[in-house]
């Protein structure tokens, strides 16, 4: 082999392995980032062929929601003031919601996209407990509204009008209809019919039900988000305006009436920063953000989770960001949200289901309410990186104020004001096993790969820097050998004996 075909040889395998080692560093340093670019211009909701469209439109994992009724077990007790109430839980009685958006319009030079949302819900008698067909007794809502508004206002015409209308043995303050009624189907009631007829309600109220007018209707309004096309990824999701504010004028502090950065709970910035403190989740119905804390990290269904709930802080009127949710400067004991400025001046409120983490006064005057975080908290886990609901558990309870009220005769015997439950309801959602094992190939066999075509890289960089050590050892080795065998001999050359030898040479010869 020649001496320039043996430095080809070398050269060759010098350079390849530097190059193998330097796209090892590149695949290990800028992968990552090329994965996050491929997979974030995926997400972009830019048109009906977007890969999102379809799953977006049509939310593609089931939703149950669960009502879990009160049934007031003493009513001709509470009213006669000789106890107070004992309530009984009933449920779950669970609907598949299904949740579709229509209208939706693109405003592609300012990266946004509009839309409305229908809700629909159907039945699942076979993970419910109990029969649609079940009676209970609740508290007459619309009374209740009327009785509250003629306390606060003390207005003597509504007052007459509740002697008038309302039995006056207390009959028409509890009330017995099924759970069908009171969610979905309504009932009609003289008072009611009354009311809507005298112009008294500013919505219809006959029929009756808590969920009648939402079901396949739109009643969320209309939102505008981020559609991550001209540079609004990172706020990809996130709400623009609601019907066409960009800012609520209900609450009394700009903070509150905020809408930057909430989420209307569909999508969200693809690789925002991990661990944020919180995250703002839009409830139309309350017309107010919810703040969901961080809580851990966790493993949900193999998948790495960030789990936010809505922890005690989120009715804590002790704290300032909260105060501005308080109505005429007056703020309830901690645990609930008066909802009265969102719902017609009905003095209804929430919190979490048995009074969770409320000030005890709301339950010292209750019989029958068992506060369990296992079962009452309301939780979100999200991927990290998608920021995709992996499992969801939004759980709230709907409370309406019954108060003693000395003018009216079927209330002036009642122990105490109370605000009564009459019902929660959990929503949930777990996404299915086609997007979970997309989740883990991104979240953990992508980076895995990664990491094995990195050291397979190496590997072979090593190899052949290790084999062109070895060919260079090789090579200078049979050099050395040939150099030696090709060297000529030495000539041969008489030496001169010395001196003593002479001597001994020519003694020796004398005497022979």
């Amino acid at each position: 082999m020649t001496y320039s075909k043996r430095n080809c040889i070398i050269s060759g395998l010098i350079g390849g392995g530097l190059i193998l080692s330097l796209s090892a560093i590149l695949t290990y340093l800028l992968s990552p980032y090329l994965i996050k670019y491929i997979v974030s211009q995926r997400l972009i909701l830019s048109s009906p062929s977007s890969d999102v469209y379809s799953g977006w439109k049509l939310a593609p994992i089931p939703i149950y929601v669960k009502f879990y009724f009160f049934n007031v077990t003493n009513p001709s007790a509470i009213v006669a003031g000789t106890s107070e109430p004992i309530l009984q839980e009933l449920g779950p009685y669970t609907f598949l919601e299904v949740r579709e958006k229509i209208n939706v319009t693109w405003n592609h030079e300012d990266g946004l996209v509009s839309y409305q949302q229908l809700a629909r819900y159907y039945p699942i008698p076979e993970m419910s407990v109990g029969s649609l067909n079940d009676s209970i007794f609740h508290l007459n809502v619309p009374l209740a509204s009327m009785l509250s508004r003629a306390k606060r206002k003390d207005d003597d015409l509504v007052y007459g009008f509740i002697e008038q209308v309302a039995v006056g043995n207390g009959d028409d303050l509890f009330l017995k209809h099924t759970v069908g009624e009171i969610l979905f189907n309504g009932y009609h009631d003289d008072l009611l019919d009354f009311i809507e007829g005298a112009g008294l309600s500013p919505v219809s109220v006959s029929p009756f039900s808590f969920f009648g007018n939402r079901n396949n209707t739109n009643t969320d309004g209309h939102f505008t988000i981020y559609s991550g096309e001209k540079g609004t990824l990172d706020k990809f999701g996130l709400i623009h305006s609601w019907n066409n504010e960009r800012k609520l004028d209900i609450w009394n502090d700009a903070k509150c009436n905020s809408l930057e950065s909430t989420w209307p709970g569909d999508l969200r910035p693809p690789y925002a920063s991990n661990d944020l403190e919180e995250i703002k989740l839009f409830a139309p119905d309350l017309c107010r953000s919810l703040s969901l804390s961080y809580l851990t990290r966790k493993s949900t269904k193999g998948v790495e989770t960030i789990r936010y709930w809505a922890s005690p802080s989120l009715f804590d009127y002790s704290l300032q960001k909260n105060k501005c949710y308080c109505l005429d400067s007056s703020c309830p004991p901690n645990g609930i949200f008066n909802t009265s400025i969102c719902t017609h001046g009905s003095p209804a409120s929430i919190s979490f289901p048995h009074y969770l983490f409320a000030d005890p006064v709301y339950t010292d005057n209750i019989q029958g309410l068992h506060p369990d975080p296992e079962k009452h908290i309301f939780y979100m886990d999200l991927e990290p990186n998608l920021g995709i609901p992996v499992e969801t558990k939004a759980r709230i309870q709907v409370n309406m104020m019954l108060e003693k009220d000395d003018k009216v005769d079927f209330t002036e015997n009642l122990t105490a004001s109370v605000n009564l439950p009459i019902f929660w309801r959990e929503t949930s959602a777990t996404i299915g096993d086609d997007l979970l094992s997309q989740l883990i190939l991104l979240q953990k066999h992508v980076p895995n790969i990664i990491i094995i075509a990195t050291f397979a890289q190496v590997a072979i960089a090593v190899a052949l820097l290790v084999a062109t050590l070895i060919c260079i050892i090789k090579m200078n080795t049979i050099n050395e050998l040939v150099s030696r065998s090709s060297r000529p001999s030495k000539p041969f050359r008489h030496t001169r004996p010395s001196k003593k030898e002479y001597k001994t040479v020519m003694t020796t010869s004398f005497q022979n």
